[in-house]
């Protein structure tokens, strides 16, 4: 079976308009629905998919916002125009790659959202995101699908990495500016910061799932551990107080390889570090949080 990567490329090349490319989707979406649903039984609920001009044209209540895209709660996965068109005429980069993770996660998040009450009343409807990405994560592992999951991850590391570089840049000639600049610049590395801090978490639990799967090989079937881990901890108890254990135990997790890897520490502990030095620079000393990108944000 080809991986949801290759499957939503042909959706993207094939697709003359956004329009057609939001239609051809939904097939690919379907798919991944049912591979979802043998994963983590669930009833199905069908989305539609819908490029638009600008984010003020998003109708009815927003359930969760990412990078790219917005879901509302009438099942509708919102998309800029100009972001899919993007992807169709390059489709080698990396947001092409970065637009099919949102559309699964939109695509979890919502058939979460429809089937469980206390996903509904999680206190910040952004954090169903987190959720969606643990589960779209596991998943694909449970599908063996590495290449659609390790190309999203060195999508999101290259996309954080060029923010974050950004951010550098911008605070490096802060002191040469006048004040009305100085407000400019400190907005927009504050965008950049929590877009990277965005994606970041994502990258985290991709990652956090690859190798819990991998370490799990030598004593049991990954997928049916995966599977355990997800059933067994995802909709249990105070689901608000899960997704932050589920959050701080990724932290965690990092802080334990970071001294594991002592000298050298790997990736995603150096960016995460490089995050929360620029957030704390910026006056948000906290970690990033899905209610970070709780209302759209965008720069150039």
């Amino acid at each position: 079976m080809k991986p949801y990567l290759h499957r939503f490329m042909k959706d993207f090349l094939l697709g003359d308009t956004p329009e057609e490319v939001s239609e051809l989707v939904l097939s690919t979406l379907t798919e991944f629905s049912v591979d979802l649903r043998n994963f983590f039984p669930m009833e199905e609920y069908e989305v539609r998919v819908i490029p638009l001009e600008s984010w003020n044209d998003v109708k009815g209540e927003r359930i969760i916002v990412l990078p790219y895209s917005e879901l509302t709660k009438d099942g509708s996965l919102y998309f800029h125009r100009a972001d899919l068109i993007d992807a169709m005429e390059n489709p080698d980069l990396g947001k092409i790659k970065l637009i099919l993770w949102e559309m699964l996660v939109l695509k979890a998040g919502y058939m979460l959202y429809k089937n469980y009450k206390q996903v509904k009343d999680l206190e910040f409807k952004n954090d169903i995101a987190i959720l969606s990405s643990v589960l779209t994560s596991a998943t694909l592992i449970g599908l063996d699908d590495v290449k659609t999951v390790t190309s999203v991850l060195d999508a999101k590391l290259e996309v954080i990495k060029n923010d974050l570089e950004a951010v550098e840049s911008i605070i490096g000639i802060m002191e040469l500016l006048n004040f009305q600049e100085q407000q400019q610049a400190y907005e927009e590395a504050k965008v950049k910061v929590t877009r990277a801090g965005a994606q970041f978490i994502d990258a985290a639990i991709i990652n956090w799932i690859v190798l819990q799967s991998l370490s799990l090989a030598p004593i049991a079937d990954p997928r049916e551990e995966v599977r355990r881990l997800i059933r067994g901890s995802l909709l249990t108890g105070d689901l608000n107080k899960k997704v932050e254990d589920i959050l701080n135990g990724i932290w965690a997790f990092y802080d334990i390889l970071r001294l594991m890897g002592k000298e050298k520490t790997i990736e995603l502990v150096e960016i995460r570090d490089k995050i929360m030095e620029f957030r704390k620079r910026l006056g948000l000393d906290y970690p990033p949080t899905a209610q970070d990108f709780s209302e759209k944000m965008s720069v150039g």
